[in-house]
């Protein structure tokens, strides 16, 4: 059922995540009207919005179009903040934060994620240093947990294929998982 979303993304699609690193409405309205997730229409938008646009990259590639007066990238910016969808769980952090972050962190994960009083838990990007908050840490890791859970126990056979998002989408030949259970964690 989820694999008809993206046997139904056509080059087209994949030339504008390419170019602006989001897709337009036109796309998701397309996607969410003609798969069939089983959702009501709206609820099939805003997942399959997820699914595309609320990565960091996308985020930032629709804020600056959007600040170009670019009429698509705005009603995208107001979805995001209609849904509150815009809440960023982390922030810019100092190097110094950063690296006394991470190396308790590589010291003992678990402890530093589920047992200590840190604030953030870092994260590098090229030239930036981030601290990603620990309360949406945990609660991403324990919806993640229940999700796994969800999707093993619905399984039919011993092989399972995770698919996330993003750009690399368009290197896979979908053909291939046709009789495997798929799983989209961004849709579930």
């Amino acid at each position: 059922m989820l694999a008809n979303i993206y046997n139904q993304l056509n080059s087209n699609l994949f030339q504008q995540w390419n170019k602006n690193k989001y897709i337009s409405f036109k796309f998701i309205h397309d996607i969410a009207l003609n798969a069939s997730l089983g959702f009501p229409f709206n609820e099939a938008v805003l997942k399959v919005f997820k699914s595309f646009n609320c990565s960091d990259v996308s985020f930032e590639n629709i804020i600056r179009s959007a600040s170009t007066n670019d009429l698509q990238s705005k009603a995208l910016l107001q979805y995001i903040y209609d849904n509150n969808l815009g809440n960023v769980p982390f922030e810019l952090i100092s190097k110094e934060k950063y690296t006394d972050a991470r190396e308790k962190f590589i010291t003992d994960p678990d402890k530093f994620i589920w047992l200590s009083n840190e604030s953030h838990y870092p994260y590098y990007f090229p030239g930036k240093t981030y601290g990603y908050t620990m309360k949406w840490v945990r609660d991403s890791l324990l919806s993640s947990n229940t999700k796994f859970e969800q999707f093993s126990k619905s399984k039919t056979s011993d092989t399972a294929i995770l698919i996330g998002n993003g750009p690399s989408l368009n290197k896979i030949d979908f053909s291939l998982t046709y009789y495997q259970n798929l799983c989209f964690p961004a849709i579930i």
